[in-house]
C-alpha cells in the first residue's frame, strides 16, 4: 500500500461489536489514512446498527462492575452504520481487514487470506507459527498477506530486550498483569476484579 496518496484506504474491522472491536473503531474514526468501510460481527448483532450494540455492550459491563469500569463512548462516524456478516459482500473493495477476533474464530480470518486480503490480527492463533511484527523494531517481515501482532506482554518485553541484545543475559523475570478490558466483554464474578486486575490463573 501507497501511504502517500491522498486515498484512504478501506478498511473492514473483523469483531467489531467485541470489545477490542469497538476500540479500533474509535482509533480508525479520523484517521487519516485508514476509511473503515465494513464493521462485521457475530451472527447475533448482523444487522443491527453499530450503536445499539456498543450501548448495550457497554451499559451491561457498567452495570455488572460498577465504579471500576468506564463506559467507551461511540465515535458519531459509526452509531448509525449496519453491524455486517462475513461475506463477499462486507469484502468488496476492502484493502485491508483488522482483527480482533478470538482464536475460537480463527477459521473467519482464513477465509479473509484465502480471499488474498491482507490482514492483521491480533489474535493469538497462529502466533507461534508465523513472525510476531513488532513495528518499532522492524526486524521482521509478514508472511504472505498475514501481519500478525504479538500480544501486550510479548510486545513490551521485546522492547525493553532488544536495547539488551548485545549483552550476554542469563536470566530474566517478568510481572504481567491482566486489565479488566484485555478480557473483553466477559463479565467476571466483581470480587476477582482488584484495582481493575484480573487475576488470571488465580483460585481468588
Amino acid at each position: 500500500m501507497n501511504s502517500h496518496s491522498n486515498k484512504k484506504h478501506a478498511v473492514a474491522i473483523l469483531g467489531a461489536t467485541g470489545y477490542v472491536g469497538r476500540t479500533l473503531a474509535n482509533l480508525l474514526a479520523e484517521h487519516p489514512l485508514f476509511e473503515v468501510v465494513a464493521l462485521i460481527g457475530s451472527p447475533a448483532s448482523v444487522g443491527r446498527r453499530f450503536g445499539q450494540v456498543w450501548a448495550e455492550k457497554e451499559a451491561k459491563l457498567a452495570a455488572h462492575y460498577g465504579a471500576i469500569w468506564t463506559q467507551k463512548k461511540i465515535s458519531p462516524a459509526f452509531a448509525e452504520k449496519p453491524v455486517l456478516g462475513l461475506n463477499s459482500d462486507a469484502l468488496r473493495g476492502v484493502d485491508l481487514v483488522f482483527s480482533s477476533v478470538p482464536e475460537s474464530a480463527a477459521s473467519d480470518e482464513q477465509k479473509i487470506l484465502d480471499a488474498g486480503i491482507l490482514l492483521i490480527s491480533n489474535n493469538p492463533y497462529g502466533r507461534l507459527s508465523n513472525p510476531l511484527i513488532v513495528p518499532e523494531l522492524q526486524n521482521t517481515k509478514p508472511t504472505g498477506n498475514l501481519i500478525k501482532m504479538p500480544n501486550c506482554v510479548s510486545i513490551g518485553v521485546s522492547l525493553a530486550l532488544a536495547p539488551l541484545l548485545s549483552f550476554e543475559i542469563k536470566a530474566l523475570q517478568a510481572t504481567t498483569f491482566q486489565s479488566l478490558s484485555g478480557q473483553g466483554d466477559r463479565l467476571y464474578p466483581k470480587e476477582w476484579a482488584i484495582g481493575n486486575v484480573f487475576p488470571i490463573g488465580s483460585d481468588v
